[in-house]
């Protein structure tokens, strides 16, 4: 049986990581399944999350929202697992009785935090007895109108209590929920491009995407290239820095522009370099807008390597890299796809012409990539299968394409 976990950031009102929704899903079953209820999920969840995976690596040792349904606070479960990181949040269909409220009581006394999640302004009512136990009402935009999302705000704001926008899309809904006093933020507006007309690219973007061009060449000048990195001081010093991390392990130390560049050969530059440029965009974006890109990269390439693209794995590292680059640069796609040092299939990937490609394989690579990432979990079933790869492979990808970004920001 495949299961499927899953993260979704979920940010503060600077768009800095507050924590992250864990997201579970039986491969058998359709969301959380017919067959499979509330309580059985979140034990799964769990048991992924602390035991196989590990809590720190699937929260980047930040916060875990983990949806809790009535069995398993009413049995107790909860208690077997540490407040540390932990928030609890309440389904929307537990039934609001003295035994919850009582347990609510006893979750805030023991260090836990408790959240109400997917609240909506009509139901809000039956919320109020249990309120000053509460510590963030999770406000479902989808399903509040705008000033159904002010009202809740308005009526039950109360010392202590947080209130976080959920299913926030758009920059511009992030913004209006910012303006009505909302203090968290969960959805994908972040990973959506924001064009700035003439927005110029900085010398050392343009260096990056220089080295890139040259690395794209059908005999990649060595002497060129070590000049390039050599023009930069940041660039060089990072350069060095990461060839001399464990990521590549070498036996000696490489202590030129040059060595490295012999030793680490075209495809690992060419990774290295993208890396670099998408992670040194973090002072303009935020810092998961990054993980993200990396994660994409690295789990397009572990994915590949299972598939009959494997020996097009670098490839489908760079595109999984640059299918955010749009956001990354504030830029349209079709704008700056011919600076990517890109295969024209992958380009066309990248530009969402599917019709285009001669191969559907890539395609699939990368909106399987994106749909675990969302936890689409029904759209993914297809691309597994066109792509025969099981969803154990998946979630294995995933987890280590977390892991090895993890790794990453940490040392660049």
């Amino acid at each position: 049986m495949d299961i499927y976990v899953a993260r979704q950031p979920i940010f503060d009102k600077n768009i800095e990581l507050f924590g992250y929704e864990l997201l579970y899903r039986d491969g058998t079953a359709n969301s959380y399944g017919s067959d499979i209820d509330d309580d059985t999920a979140t034990a799964r969840v769990l048991m992924n999350s602390f035991l196989e995976i590990g809590f720190e690596q699937i929260t980047d040792s930040s916060k875990a929202f983990v949806n809790f349904g009535e069995e398993t606070l009413k049995n107790g479960s909860v208690f077997f697992f540490k407040s540390d990181g932990l928030i609890v949040e309440i389904l929307e269909n537990v039934a609001i009785d003295r035994q919850i409220r009582d347990i609510c009581v006893s979750l805030k006394e023991k260090g836990y935090k408790v959240a109400i999640d997917d609240a909506v302004w009509k139901d809000m009512s039956r919320y109020e007895e249990i309120l000053d136990y509460v510590d963030i009402v999770k406000v479902d935009f989808s399903q509040n109108n705008p000033d159904e999302r002010k009202k809740i705000i308005a009526r039950y704001k109360r010392s202590g209590l947080k209130f976080l926008a959920e299913k926030v899309e758009t920059k511009e809904e992030f913004n209006r929920a910012l303006k009505d006093g909302y203090d968290y933020f969960q959805g994908y507006f972040f990973s959506k491009p924001v064009v700035v007309k003439a927005k110029k690219m900085s010398s050392y973007k343009i260096r990056c995407f220089e080295i890139l061009e040259e690395l794209h060449a059908e005999e990649p000048d060595y002497q060129r290239l070590s000049d390039l990195v050599e023009r930069d001081v940041n660039l060089a010093y990072k350069f060095l820095r990461i060839t001399n991390s464990p990521i590549f392990y070498f036996k000696s130390k490489i202590t030129s522009i040059k060595q490295a560049l012999v030793y680490l050969g075209i495809k690992e530059i060419t990774r290295f370099i993208s890396m670099l440029l998408i992670h040194d965009l973090k002072d303009e974006k935020p810092d998961e807008l990054i993980k993200m890109a990396l994660v994409r990269g690295k789990m397009c390439e572990l994915v590949s390597e299972k598939t009959t693209m494997s020996n097009r794995k670098s490839e489908m590292f760079l595109m999984g890299i640059f299918s955010l680059m749009d956001v990354m640069l504030d830029k349209k796609m079709c704008d700056i796809i011919e600076e990517l040092p890109l295969k024209d299939d992958v380009k066309t990937c990248l530009l969402k012409n599917p019709d285009q490609l001669k191969s559907a394989g890539l395609s699939d690579i990368l909106d399987l990539v994106k749909n675990y990432e969302k936890g689409c979990w029904d759209d993914l079933k297809s691309q597994q299968s066109r792509l025969e790869v099981s969803g154990e492979i998946v979630t294995d990808c995933y987890i280590e394409a977390i892991k090895w970004a993890h790794e990453v920001v940490n040392i660049c």
